[in-house]
């Protein structure tokens, strides 16, 4: 996957209050549709949530579980500010607004944005190491998140969208994945490219493979369904990047 590299920005926010009603620019169900689709097979938005989970295990807080109609917004939102590179949205609206409109009950809404990372983990740094970004990150009271990234003309845009309902009722709501984690110990490294490898070459003669489906979905980088050397050097540069930072 081609990446990018320029000074990175990123900008914080939080809104506390209400639920839902007030009225703004309203997001089509096609639009909603069409943003599922690239959300839904986004392994960097997967990604940047495991971290997130990592950074709240590591500090206290508990895990959050990624919402999609979340990644959704998220994905608006990563399209909007490509933009407006701004917590206002293009049509002057806000990040409740456009919540709101999609029928979700909330209590506590926050929103990172960040460009110019050219990798999860270099988003996630950036955040982290911003003050109000990480409060965000690290809030106990947030139980769901969602991100996407967007990427136009040349520049990685990335989003978090953290959310504290008003309601228990959020269905569809599961823990991110680590993908390229093969061997569940916490790391994506080598020794995952080289078990991906390994699943391969056993599958490609017509032999039962070393991974099960749980983990050949995790081993899924490009999500194509096929778990090939693709998908291993995919886990490489994820490897990659994270050495870098």
């Amino acid at each position: 996957m081609k990446r990018a590299f320029l000074i990175p920005l990123a900008l914080g926010l939080v809104c506390s209050f209400s639920t839902f009603s007030v009225q703004a620019a309203s997001v089509s169900q096609a639009e909603l549709l069409e943003v599922k689709m690239a959300v839904e097979n986004d392994v960097d938005a997967e990604r940047i949530a495991y971290m997130v989970n990592q950074a709240r295990r590591q500090n206290g807080a508990g895990e959050l579980q990624m919402l999609p109609r979340l990644n959704r917004i998220a994905a608006i939102r990563a399209e909007e500010i490509t933009r407006s590179f701004s917590h206002t949205r293009p049509d002057g609206s806000g990040i409740q607004q456009l919540i709101d409109q999609n029928n979700i009950g909330w209590r506590k809404i926050g929103e990172n944005i960040a460009a110019g990372q050219s990798t999860p983990e270099m988003a996630m740094d950036s955040w982290m190491n911003s003050e109000n970004h990480r409060k965000n990150i690290l809030n106990p009271d947030y139980q769901y998140i969602g991100v996407a990234s967007c990427y136009a003309n040349g520049i990685y845009y990335w989003v978090q969208i953290f959310l504290r309902p008003s309601s228990t009722v959020n269905p569809g709501a599961y823990y991110p994945r680590n993908f390229g984690d093969v061997n569940d110990d916490g790391a994506i490294d080598g020794v995952d490219a080289t078990t991906v490898l390994t699943d391969y070459a056993v599958r490609s003669v017509g032999q039962q493979g070393i991974l099960d489906e749980p983990h050949l979905d995790i081993a899924d980088m490009t999500r194509d369904g096929i778990v090939n050397a693709v998908d291993a050097t995919e886990i490489l540069s994820v490897y990659a990047a994270a050495s870098i930072n």
